[in-house]
């Protein structure tokens, strides 16, 4: 799975988490429904950790990319923005303290910690990692 893949993996699987606890129902309450246990196996499948280390790699080099050896003063305002976003999604992705997998601990993390700093930057991010 390539790193905007990866990205989008964890935005629908943020986003069918965050769905269930918004009705009212905890992370454990979710993973003992049968309905939504599949959900979540289905998009974990091709989900690693792997791909997640790939991911920041990838995010990192991109940061690189945009510097091209310049102080970040440099940039344009453009440019500045896509860095900015760039590291704020590495900020989150590194952040992780649970592995991957249908467990309460990494869910609560992609839902209170990690989506709403994707949400906001992937439209930014996404298209960079391409």
């Amino acid at each position: 799975m390539n790193a905007a893949e990866t990205i989008e993996t964890l935005l629908k699987l943020g986003v069918t988490v965050k769905d269930g606890v918004s009705s009212g129902k905890t992370v454990a309450q979710l993973l003992a429904d049968q309905n939504v246990q599949t959900a979540i196996s289905g998009l974990l499948a091709n989900l690693s950790e792997g791909d997640l280390n790939a991911t920041i790699q990838a995010v990192q080099q991109k940061q690189e990319a945009l510097l091209n050896g310049q102080p970040v003063s440099l940039l344009t305002t453009d440019k500045l923005r896509q860095y900015s976003d760039l590291l704020d999604a590495e900020s989150a992705l590194v952040s992780k303290q649970a592995s991957v997998g249908a467990t309460a601990n990494f869910l609560s993390w992609l839902v209170d910690d990690a989506l709403p700093v994707l949400v906001r930057v992937a439209p930014v991010v996404i298209p960079l990692l391409v």
